[in-house]
């Protein structure tokens, strides 16, 4: 799987939620913030002003800290990281344990944030992620109180502060879809496939969606390919599919069956609405 060495956790995601709160101000904005957002190698990758540099970053569904940076980038701001490390794990169950570091200035657009906790960029030696010209990683947890409009197609990305009450007009409507409350917030739903119903992930930092090897097995005793393709992708009553799954061994998190990554979000505008715990979707 072809993503970074990272994994949300639902588990402590409302405590994380809570040091945010402290960590990362957030200026109130009145009004949207658009941004231009790219695909490389189908992961996708924007621009934000950290301490007075520019730094591609990746926005990542999966990602349970506010802010991850490569070491080259640390470089570039000339930020040191404390000794203590915060506990990480990716899809293969490695662990490891990431210097921390605090940046004062954080800006997507008109969208600013203050003394935002960070980690930094760490992997196992046995799976590294693919570096696509990103500097790091911004994570749901800085921007909980926005929604997120994810327009693969048209190659931006929105962020509709909460003092916006019409965000459909500013592109966050479509198919409601719950988050699962049992997943704490986590960016989890269920999906009606030809495999049957699936637990799934929704992961911008997964250039294509996944399906657990196990389950595809289950489903079909003779599987031995890579790839698999369910016609049916039904979230709620609306049929998203025909879906490609590639088809992998994981053990992160537990309880989910695969994940969605960037071959559904490239066919349609996902609006991530992270006060809400839902998604809303349309072509």
């Amino acid at each position: 799987m072809e993503q970074a060495s990272r994994l949300l956790n639902p588990n402590i995601l409302a405590a994380l939620s809570a040091v945010l709160v402290l960590s990362s101000a957030a200026m109130a904005i009145e009004r949207s913030v658009t941004v231009p957002l790219k695909l490389a190698g189908n992961y996708p990758i924007f621009e934000a002003d950290i301490d007075g540099h520019t730094i591609p970053l990746m926005f990542d569904l999966g990602e349970d800290s506010a802010l991850v940076l490569t070491r080259a980038a640390l470089e570039e701001l000339k930020i040191t990281p404390v000794n203590s490390g915060h506990a990480v794990s990716d899809v293969k169950g490695n662990t490891m344990e990431s210097p921390t570091f605090t940046v004062r200035s954080l800006k997507i657009g008109g969208a600013s944030f203050s003394d935002v906790s960070g980690r930094i960029d760490i992997h196992d030696p046995s799976y590294q992620s693919a570096h696509v010209g990103q500097l790091g990683y911004v994570g749901p947890l800085l921007v909980h109180d926005y929604r997120i409009v994810l327009d693969y197609r048209h190659g931006q990305m929105t962020l509709i502060p909460p003092r916006i009450h019409d965000a459909a007009r500013a592109g966050c409507r479509g198919i409601v879809v719950p988050f699962l409350p049992e997943w704490d917030g986590a960016p989890v739903t269920k999906a009606h496939t030809d495999l049957g119903d699936l637990t799934v992930v929704w992961d911008t930092g997964a250039p294509i969606s996944i399906l657990r090897r196990a389950v595809a097995e289950q489903a079909h005793p003779n599987f031995s390919g890579q790839f698999l393709t369910t016609q049916h992708f039904r979230l709620k009553d609306t049929n998203f599919g025909p879906l490609e799954l590639r088809v992998i061994d994981f053990s992160q998190p537990p309880g989910s069956d695969g994940f969605i990554g960037t071959n559904f979000f490239v066919h349609h505008v996902v609006c991530v609405d992270l006060p809400a715990n839902r998604f809303l979707i349309h072509n």
